[in-house]
């Protein structure tokens, strides 16, 4: 028996997609993509941890993704399905996507956001692909950023603790569960029960 995933061909367009854009410039997209997953995983304060944070390396990955790809399009768009001017800069959507989608979940970093940004854009020539590249990822940030808002990681769920002597209770003074929510969260391709299928 084999499982079937009816979204699986978006994973695959995905993996060649990222291939693609690195052959762009082995010194330029490539090293954008690089450069902001870094300043990303080491964006979160202490509190934000674990899948709290895969989520939103996950966001700024898909903002990244949508404008690099709104450049040239080669694949399917995850969310952002408008396209770029012609000539506009990969490098630049890339940078100022991820910067849009991280400052706007991470506001008390904005500087520290602004001057990576700054960084990135000063390394590619002044012109109209430059600035055409800002101003598409920053608004490819945007609505990958409305998603974000949508997906159910801030609800509030009442916790009720377990009655079984297995079941997790607080083991320290103020220690409250976590992410109880979880289970609830939209994910980023799985959309329901009906998208898998068993096959014989």
């Amino acid at each position: 028996m084999t499982i079937r995933v009816k979204g699986q061909h978006f994973i695959q367009h995905s993996i060649l997609a990222a291939v693609a854009f690195l052959s762009f410039s082995v010194s330029s997209v490539a090293n954008v993509v690089v450069e902001w997953n870094a300043i990303a995983v080491d964006a979160p304060p202490p509190a934000v941890v674990g899948p709290a944070h895969a989520r939103i390396l996950g966001y700024v990955h898909a903002a990244i993704y949508d404008a690099a790809n709104g450049v040239d399009r080669r694949y399917a768009p995850y969310a952002a399905a408008a396209r770029a001017p012609a000539g506009t800069s990969a490098e630049a959507a890339a940078a100022a996507a991820a910067h849009g989608v991280l400052v706007r979940l991470y506001p008390a970093q904005k500087a520290t956001f602004d001057a990576a940004l700054a960084k990135s854009l000063q390394a590619i020539p002044d012109g109209t692909p430059k600035t055409d590249g800002a101003a598409f990822g920053a608004s490819v940030a945007e609505r990958i950023f409305a998603i974000s808002q949508e997906d159910g990681a801030a609800a509030t769920v009442d916790y009720e603790y377990g009655k079984q002597p297995w079941s997790w209770r607080p083991t320290a003074p103020g220690m409250t569960p976590r992410l109880a929510q979880w289970g609830k969260v939209k994910p980023f391709l799985i959309e329901g029960i009906a998208q898998f299928a068993k096959t014989q």
